[in-house]
């Protein structure tokens, strides 16, 4: 199957939000997914974080905030990773 550009609606958005707060620390890593059938791919997002400072429903929610429409809440994935700091 060949992908679109116009399949990917807002990836370029999606990934300058994501990258600016990797700038920022907020995020340590993320992966931008599309899936779906019949040319209907949809974004899912996997963000990895370090547990501190901010717990994984804030970092969800301000994500899903800044990504509404964009990509429905359901669809975004935060995964907490140990700090490595003793």
């Amino acid at each position: 199957m060949v992908v679109r550009e116009h399949q990917l609606h807002g990836h370029d958005e999606i990934v300058r939000f994501l990258e600016t707060i990797k700038r920022k620390g907020l995020i340590s890593e993320y992966l931008v997914s599309w899936n779906g059938r019949d040319g209907r791919l949809t974004p899912k997002v996997t963000i990895w974080h370090e547990e501190s400072p901010l717990p994984t429903h804030r970092v969800k929610g301000t994500i899903a905030k800044k990504l509404f429409g964009l990509i429905p809440a359901e669809r975004i994935n935060v995964i907490a990773e140990q700090s490595t700091t003793a």
